[in-house]
């Protein structure tokens, strides 16, 4: 969690507008930011933001404060005496600050650095406002696959299908540059075009789209039937600040539509907004703890609570190895209140968070400094969560994306509609 927070993202208890794209378990640091945004699926790792922390400048990493540190570091000086001193090109201060900075990444997990225009991109995705192509994917050494077109975004208008493969961008072949370079040229500022080269059916065509601005989707939502029962299916990728209004209008038209039992399917989610995920178990849970804020020495320093106002219904939490951070929370807290069974496999296991801190160059660098407890359970930091019912996918199906993962051979979602109607 952190106050901005993927096997998938990244965030901490974080501030209102910090919201960043996810970091589960952190895996290799994005490209960048826009491509979080456009191609979500390459962007995220566990951001859980947490509302007690205001970001604060820091003077550059106080190298000064103890001796042992500055002998420590005083080779980095050595090597900027060479390069002063030898290289043939002007320094790009700017640049090679942010590389350093970057290295910070590599303390633990979590831990991460994000440039000034980095960090924006990720303000304004949390908060739906985002720019680019709008499509979820999911890669190939060859090809970079569409697995969800958003509505409204430039990708629908430009008629990108599901399993769209994307070949080639602005000419360059997949195959050539890389997955990730790939998915760094299709991103871009809103109102410019890109040519992707495409093949559907077997067939080759070129598709030009308009990058602009679109709301991400991070509630998808549907009605199922099991044993003549309605039953409202509900997938939260990422917690951001939109999720909150996404999932309750996901409740609420499902209500309307006669579900009265909730499946909520929370693999692969790497966890996201810390207010939203309050306002999300605020909205199901009775009146209690939602979520302990624990310093390294686990005192409490903060507890968020629900109000008494909370729905009724059956549920069920749908879960995997890559269900991190506010996702676990999401988890754990129904099942603190028994309100849910949980159905899967067991969680990623980040019960631990990171504060963001603003530094004077406008970047901001992401630091692992709290633990976060659910409501009534144990810290599940580096342990994970345990469902009431175990249930692996296929075996030829584990490492799918679940977007192109057929209902027919969805065991887990199976067992999930098995065990809320048979109740």
């Amino acid at each position: 969690m952190n106050q901005n927070e993927n096997k998938n993202e990244k965030s901490t208890f974080g501030g209102e507008a910090y919201a960043p794209p996810q970091k589960a378990p952190k895996q290799p640091r994005t490209v960048s930011l826009p491509m979080t945004i456009v191609l979500v699926l390459l962007a995220v790792l566990i951001t859980f933001q947490t509302t007690y922390v205001v970001l604060t400048v820091k003077h550059t990493l106080e190298l000064t404060k103890t001796k042992a540190t500055v002998g420590n570091f005083s080779v980095l000086m050595e090597a900027m005496g060479y390069y002063d001193e030898n290289y043939l090109y002007e320094i790009d201060e700017d640049t090679l600050i942010d590389h350093m900075l970057s290295a910070f990444s590599g303390q633990d997990k979590y831990s991460t650095y994000y440039t000034r225009e980095e960090f924006m991109e990720m303000i304004a995705s949390g908060n739906g406002n985002a720019k680019g192509v709008g499509v979820y994917v999911s890669g190939t050494t060859t090809s970079i696959v569409i697995t969800y077109v958003m509505g409204g975004s430039p990708a629908e208008a430009a008629g990108l299908r599901i399993n769209d493969e994307i070949l080639a961008v602005d000419g360059a072949y997949v195959s050539q540059i890389g997955y990730t370079e790939a998915v760094a040229r299709v991103a871009g500022e809103a109102g410019t075009s890109v040519v992707l080269t495409i093949l559907r059916d077997g067939k080759e065509m070129n598709v030009s789209v308009t990058r602009g601005e679109y709301t991400p989707e991070t509630v998808i939502y549907s009605e199922m039937t099991k044993n003549g029962e309605k039953v409202g299916y509900i997938r939260i990728i990422q917690f951001d600040k939109i999720t909150d209004s996404q999932f309750k209008t996901a409740m609420e038209t499902l209500g309307k539509n006669g579900c009265e039992k909730f499946i909520f399917d929370l693999r692969d989610n790497p966890g996201g907004n810390l207010d939203a995920i309050i306002e999300i178990l605020d909205y199901l849970l009775p009146e209690g703890p939602i979520v302990h804020i624990l310093d390294k020495d686990m005192n409490v320093l903060e507890t968020h609570k629900s109000d008494k106002n909370e729905v009724d219904a059956e549920m069920v939490v749908l879960t995997n190895g890559n269900t991190a951070s506010a996702a676990e929370l999401f988890t754990s807290a129904l099942r603190d209140y028994k309100k849910a069974t949980l159905v899967g496999t067991k969680t990623y296991g980040k019960g631990c968070g990171q504060t963001p801190y603003m530094l004077s160059n406008g970047g901001v660098l992401y630091i692992t400094a709290f633990f976060y407890n659910p409501p009534f359970g144990e810290n599940y930091d580096g342990k994970g969560i345990e469902p009431n019912i175990t249930k692996e996918l296929p075996t030829e199906y584990k490492n799918k994306n679940l977007f192109m993962l057929p209902q027919e051979k969805d065991t887990q979602l199976e067992a999930a509609l098995t065990a809320i109607t048979n109740k």
